[in-house]
């Protein structure tokens, strides 16, 4: 059974919120920001598989030109470099940090900037995102995690 408190005194209360404040201030979220990394990154896979963006919207196809230079037709896919670095965390061409308050993932791979944004000769074909599942799990794992670190004080 919960202990319920009465709060007669609305400057009880202004003191309770603040409180919850400054423990929120300082609470650490690094343990479900690097649980959704791994999520992230088979996420990444899914997008090269299914040649598709973070929105689920495909990738527009290879002029044929491209196709003819590359001998195939895969989106986003010549040496592998650009796939490899987001779809293993800490792998080749990865980049990844967590802290207390944030996060990090993406790629050092030059090119995935003009793939991200495109350029005036080339579609844009982004291959850096996050699912809304993904997305939803972390804000859920952030919550409980910050629920769970007022429960200890």
């Amino acid at each position: 059974m919960t202990d319920i408190t009465i709060i007669n005194d609305p400057a009880d209360l202004s003191l309770i919120i603040t409180d919850i404040q400054d423990r929120l201030k300082d609470a650490d979220y690094s343990d479900p920001l690097g649980e959704s990394q791994q999520d992230i990154a088979e996420f990444e896979a899914g997008m090269f598989a299914g040649e598709f963006d973070s929105n689920l919207v495909d990738w527009p196809e290879l002029k044929e030109s491209t196709k003819k230079r590359k001998g195939d037709d895969r989106i986003l896919v010549e040496t592998g470099a650009l796939m490899a670095s987001l779809v293993s965390v800490g792998g080749p061409g990865n980049i990844n940090a967590i802290e207390s308050r944030g996060m990090l993932f993406g790629t050092e791979v030059e090119y995935a900037f003009w793939h991200q944004r495109g350029t005036p000769r080339m579609q844009a074909r982004p291959p850096v995102g996050m699912s809304e599942d993904t997305l939803k799990k972390l804000t859920e794992g952030i919550a409980d995690s910050a629920v769970d670190q007022l429960k200890l004080t």
